[in-house]
């Protein structure tokens, strides 16, 4: 199943810089959140575990000067601070924050996938 995750994230990863598409993977600067790989503890981990394909996308800071002390991304935003788990994550309030953002999100996702879906097993 990995090979297949990687051949799936590297072709999404090619489609998105011919369209540049604001999609990168997560560079891997904290020794146990490898470069490219998902965080396994999080939504899609029920797929994996049952052997589904899956795509995953994250919207979280990587951006290396701006990183927490743990290197993982989770303190989202310079501007806002940490969003995930709080009482920021809604919708709303990154529709107020974050004008476009979830449209652009979404957009560049879908985009990026459209592509490579006709080759899924």
């Amino acid at each position: 199943m990995q090979q297949y995750l990687v051949l799936y994230r590297d072709k999404i990863i090619s489609r998105a810089k011919a369209l540049e598409l604001n999609i990168r993977i997560q560079p891997g600067l904290n020794p146990d959140y490898p470069a490219g790989v998902a965080y396994p503890a999080s939504d899609h981990v029920p797929f994996e575990e049952a052997g589904f394909p899956y795509a995953y996308y994250e919207s979280t800071n990587m951006e290396e000067d701006q990183l927490d002390e743990d290197m993982t991304g989770y303190v989202e935003t310079v501007k806002e601070g940490e969003i995930w788990h709080t009482k920021k994550d809604s919708l709303a309030f990154i529709k107020k924050a974050f004008p476009g953002r979830i449209e652009e999100r979404l957009s560049n996702s879908v985009r990026s996938l459209i592509d490579i879906l006709p080759s899924l097993p």
